[in-house]
């Protein structure tokens, strides 16, 4: 009983010790300023939410029909690479993601909570609908993901299948037109582009790229 008595003393003895040491740690003079400005974010959440949203619910789906006609297209040989395409792309935003979010921990310690929650939101929409460029073919952002590889199966892929973009060219447009007039209004501003500098040859090949990707979800 005695020792029964003495362990117990001894744990609460640790248990108080520990309860007395804790104490607040103080922010620095950058992480306070940056706590005050991730407000601004607030307003671009709610626009991005309304963007993710409208996306979902009324752009995508009115194109159903378009999706299905360019899975069509794809060639049973060919879906392998188009599918590894798609692999780079789905784990390229997954690593972007965990890089920003990373980052937002170990350099703000979290403290930019409107900022995480917009780039979560951000790299969801992109899960709904593919910016290829963005997240593979923009060799010109810092970190670029782009491999030899990649540009390999986008020529190949591009020069077989341009014809897709001429034969659904109609609905595509309408759609892209749709989307990018959603994120005008909303004020949505692409990430990873190369603006000004991005050439035609360059969007045609990423639109072919999104498109197929968009069949395979």
């Amino acid at each position: 009983m005695k020792n029964l008595l003495l362990t117990l003393f001894f744990i609460f003895s640790i248990s108080f010790s520990f309860s007395q040491e804790c104490g607040k740690s103080e922010l620095s003079t950058d992480l306070i300023q940056r706590k005050a400005n991730d407000s601004v974010y607030k307003k671009s959440i709610e626009q991005r939410i309304d963007f993710f949203a409208i996306l979902n619910k009324e752009i995508l789906p009115k194109y159903s029909d378009l999706k299905t006609q360019v899975l069509n297209s794809i060639e049973n040989s060919d879906l392998k690479e188009i599918l590894e395409l798609k692999t780079t792309y789905d784990n390229n935003r997954i690593e972007y993601l965990t890089e920003m979010k990373e980052t937002q921990a170990r350099v703000f310690s979290d403290v930019t909570a409107y900022g995480k929650i917009y780039t979560i939101i951000l790299f969801e929409t992109l899960d709904v609908f593919p910016d290829s460029y963005a997240m593979i073919f923009n060799s010109t952002v810092i970190n670029s993901r782009i491999k030899g590889r990649d540009k390999i199966l986008m020529n190949r892929i591009y020069e077989k299948y341009s014809t897709i973009l001429s034969e659904f060219n109609t609905c595509f447009q309408q759609m892209k037109s749709e989307i990018n007039n959603s994120k005008s209004e909303l004020e949505i501003i692409d990430i990873n582009q190369n603006t000004g500098n991005k050439t035609e040859e360059e969007t045609k090949k990423a639109d072919l790229i999104d498109l197929l990707i968009w069949s395979l979800k």
